[in-house]
């Protein structure tokens, strides 16, 4: 949406560009070569007739070109809409899907008596499994759309980076552990606030961090760290792990897109979608840094702090 208010903005300018430039050319052929050549009052009658006529004629162009040039930018905007809707539904189909289908299946083999005793406790905790996989789906579905509808209403108050950052490290932890990802912290022993809204940005780095956890192979070192720069305060999530290719960078933010470009890894893709619409909602940034304080990549997070 950005995009398109600077291409209505860029069309309005040159418009008006080409508009004073048209009238300004008019203006000094008259100044030159025509006032100069009246002598009765018809003449003069005529000319200023003249005149108007082909300001006006200009205006109308100018207004043309702009109208043409702004519905095109509009019909290409409602088409990148529409794709992402698409490819939106398409995906929320495909992932609500597979698990159901499981879902399904193990409920009839149970209704059908094609379970044994000894295997019935196994098979509801797998539907148990599948059905939470669809109920967090759901609810980030929700919360990104939410997000996405506009600027969302978030409660702000000034709060400790650092506690927050710390809070997400030990709720990750465990998951770190299981993966097999070393961990290693480069944090400040002082607090550090900005006005965010702690659940929703312990939610963005939580996600950032998971993100790095579960992308990155048995034995990838990952550093968290915090760093106060002159207005902001930047976060960022490295690992020495594989790069990400420049052409799914560009895409990475985006809903359901992932970053082995498969619809068969764990995760609903959209934790990065989320993580980029909360940090837009805080005037924040998120940028993907390779070679960042001696490793191959980090997310880095830009929180103002004043």
């Amino acid at each position: 949406m950005k995009q398109l208010q600077k291409t209505v903005f860029r069309n309005f300018i040159v418009a008006v560009l080409l508009l004073s430039l048209a009238v300004s050319i008019t203006d000094s052929i008259s100044n030159m070569f025509v006032e100069p050549r009246l002598e009765t009052p018809l003449q003069f009658a005529l000319f200023i007739a003249l005149n108007l006529t082909l300001d006006i004629s200009f205006v109308a162009l100018a207004a043309y070109l702009f109208w043409r040039q702004t519905k095109k930018a509009f019909e290409i905007e409602n088409n990148r809409q529409r794709e992402e809707q698409n490819l939106l539904y398409s995906s929320i189909v495909h992932d609500i899907k597979t698990p159901m289908t499981s879902v399904k299946g193990y409920t009839r083999a149970l209704v059908d008596g094609k379970v044994k005793k000894d295997d019935e406790t196994n098979v509801l905790k797998l539907i148990d499994r599948k059905s939470d996989q669809v109920t967090m789906l759901l609810d980030e579905l929700f919360l990104y759309t939410n997000l996405s509808s506009g600027i969302p209403q978030m409660h702000k108050e000034r709060a400790d980076i650092v506690a927050l950052v710390q809070e997400v490290i030990s709720d990750c932890y465990d998951l770190a552990q299981a993966n097999g990802i070393i961990l290693d912290f480069d944090i400040p022993q002082t607090p550090l606030y900005a006005q965010v809204s702690k659940k929703e940005m312990r939610r963005l780095v939580s996600n950032l961090f998971q993100n790095a956890i579960k992308h990155n192979k048995l034995g990838t070192k990952i550093q968290v760290s915090i760093r106060e720069c002159d207005n902001y305060i930047e976060i960022a999530i490295a690992d020495d792990g594989e790069k990400i290719p420049k052409a799914v960078q560009d895409k990475l933010f985006k809903p359901f897109v992932k970053q082995d470009d498969s619809r068969s890894s764990e995760g609903s893709g959209l934790g990065l979608a989320i993580a980029d619409s909360i940090a837009k909602a805080h005037v924040a940034s998120i940028e993907i840094a390779d070679d960042y304080n001696g490793y191959s990549k980090a997310f880095v997070i830009n929180v103002p702090s004043k």
